[in-house]
């Protein structure tokens, strides 16, 4: 890591696999992983499928002012804060992490976050971004949508949600609009998956 080279990948999932089992979560946010598609293809064999890839995106002058401006003005020195690892590691990213970014982006599980802006706005971006994506399935009675939308979830990886029985389920039945708009507003915030597929709603 000294050199700005890669943890060989078998190693780095054991690692995080390790560390996964010592703090159970139905969500987990990951930072700086994977860094090859052959770690990727790895971890989703071995352990789950990865929901979505935050992607932060900024040119490469501008990320070696601001590790050089750290590498200067921490308290302690970083060994790997330097001009020429600087670049290896940069390097290293377009080769190996940067085709992790296109093999998701096939997915449709890349969001794409400007990250040369200010702090409260990568910020705002990054919360957008991990919100849940709602879409929904509307048609008359023996349409086909319930199939359809089955089918649809699967092959892109949205959680089912289907609205009367969810009205059913919360006891919302006869309630106000507004209270069962709130209730399912609650739903989706703690929803693990980041794309949810509402049946026969609005």
């Amino acid at each position: 890591m000294a050199d700005g080279g890669l943890v060989p990948f078998e190693l780095t999932v054991q690692i995080l696999i390790n560390g996964l089992i010592a703090r159970p979560s139905k969500n987990y946010l990951i930072d700086g992983f994977p860094r090859a598609v052959e770690q990727a293809i790895y971890f989703e064999q071995h352990v789950c499928e990865c929901q979505q890839v935050l992607f932060y995106d900024v040119n490469e002058d501008t990320l070696m002012e601001r590790c050089l401006v750290r590498a200067s003005t921490a308290a302690v020195q970083r060994e790997d804060d330097n001009a020429e690892t600087l670049r290896k590691r940069l390097k290293a990213f377009q080769e190996s992490s940067r085709p992790v970014v296109d093999l998701y982006k096939k997915f449709g599980k890349v969001r794409h976050i400007d990250a040369s802006q200010s702090i409260a706005k990568v910020y705002e971006e990054t919360r957008k971004a991990v919100l849940p994506q709602v879409h929904f399935i509307l048609g008359p009675p023996r349409s086909g949508k319930k199939t359809l939308g089955q089918k649809l979830a699967e092959r892109t990886n949205m959680a089912n949600l289907h609205f009367d029985q969810f009205l059913k389920d919360n006891n919302l039945f006869g309630k106000d609009d507004e209270t069962i708009v709130n209730s399912l507003i609650s739903h989706l915030v703690n929803q693990a998956a980041t794309r949810v597929l509402i049946y026969d709603f609005p």
